[in-house]
Parts: structure tokens; sequence; C-alpha cells
């Protein structure tokens, strides 16, 4: 099962690694071998192992069934949503979106209380809403939260393709705003808990193990010939 093969990954010291790239590399190297290669990379590739990991404020933000129990063990992030204040910028909305055996999976929205917050079709003057969407395969690895005062202003992520862009005001621009980054290594971000009232007052990450670099010479040899 998962735990078996998680536990085995774990005592390889596979803890961090590009899993998909190298499972490519793999099979070019031995064709023969491909079946074997898809069938360890699904299996490495999703848990229900969901652990919380946070930037600051975390233990005022207790993580509760409704931020775990909305995502799904093997669905994939495809894209996120951030929605702004219209007066001050701050963030007052954010969800993630996941994909689940090729079907779009809206997970909960994180909103503030504020007329509006969390409504990403409206068209009237609060509605500024910023989208990320992410390639297949892609997959989030770190953030960077910009905390403006004592409330979330942005955020940015990195993938294991790419630096994204910000979501919301760049805080390299702003003055009086501070950057928290989020690198919960050998993990991928999959969700958020907060502290939300009429601002994001705390946040934090639910993350997923991702596991890599399995150890193919040890595999080989094993196998027959």
């Amino acid at each position: 099962g998962h735990s078996e093969v998680v536990r085995l990954l774990i005592e390889a010291g596979a803890v961090w690694g590009e899993l998909s790239p190298w499972c490519d590399q793999a099979v070019q190297d031995e064709p023969r071998l491909e079946p074997v290669l898809r069938s360890m990379m699904s299996m490495a590739m999703f848990f229900d192992d969901f652990t919380q990991f946070g930037p600051f404020g975390v233990k005022d933000c207790p993580v509760n069934s409704v931020d775990v129990g909305v995502i799904p063990s093997q669905g994939t992030v495809h894209g996120i949503i951030a929605q702004f204040s219209p007066t001050d910028r701050s963030l007052s909305a954010l969800q993630f979106l996941h994909f689940v055996d090729g079907k779009p999976y809206p997970c909960h929205v994180h909103h503030t209380t504020l007329p509006g917050a969390g409504d990403f079709e409206s068209l009237d003057s609060f509605s500024h809403v910023e989208r990320l969407m992410l390639e297949p395969n892609e997959y989030v690895t770190s953030a960077e939260i910009g905390v403006c005062s004592d409330h979330v202003s942005s955020l940015r992520f990195t993938t294991n393709y790419r630096a994204c862009k910000w979501l919301g005001p760049d805080p390299t621009l702003s003055g009086g705003t501070r950057i928290v980054t989020v690198a919960p290594n050998g993990r991928e971000i999959v969700g958020i808990f907060a502290s939300v009232e009429d601002r994001f007052n705390t946040i934090g990450f639910l993350t997923r193990l991702r596991m890599g670099d399995f150890p193919w010479r040890t595999l080989r040899n094993q196998l027959p010939e």
C-alpha cells in the first residue's frame, strides 16, 4: 500500500527530488521496465499524508476538519485564485483548485468578513481577482507571503518549474512590507489554513509528502534480467 511505499522511500533517503523527470529518464534508459516504473511513480506521488506548515502565527491558527477534509488525496493542484480588497489591496479571499480523475475540484474558499469577499465571479468594484494556473505535472514547492502591518497583502508561489508572479501587490515595491518564505522541503503545498476576520491575520499551508529520487540502482539490481 501507500504507507509501505512511503516507508521504503524514507528509509532509502528519498526525501527530495523530481519524481516525474526521473521516471521519464528511467523509462528511456530501460523501456522494458516502464509498467513497473509508472506504477511506482503513481504510488509515490499521491498520499493521504497531509501536514500543516505555516510562516507565522500558526499556533493561533489551528487546522480544522474543513481545511483538511476538502483536499482530495488523489487530486493535483491545477490553480489558485486570490481576491484583493480595492481599498487597501489586502488579501480578501483565497482558494485552491484541484483536478481529480481529470475533473476540476474546487476546495474551500477562505475569505474575510468584508462584503463580496469570496465572490470570484462578481463584476462589482470589490472583485480584483488574480489567478495562477499550473501546467500538467507542475506542483507548488514553496511560497512567499507579503505581510503589511498585521495582515497578509500578497502571495507568490514557486513550483517545480518556475517562480510565479506575485498575486497582489509586489511587496518589494511597497514600503513597510516584509516577506516571509515558506519552503517545506520534500513536500508540496496543496491547500491553506488561515485565521480570517476582516483581514487574513495568519496563514499556513497544508502540505503533502511528494517523494522522488527512488534508488534506481537498487531497484534495477532487484529486478530479473
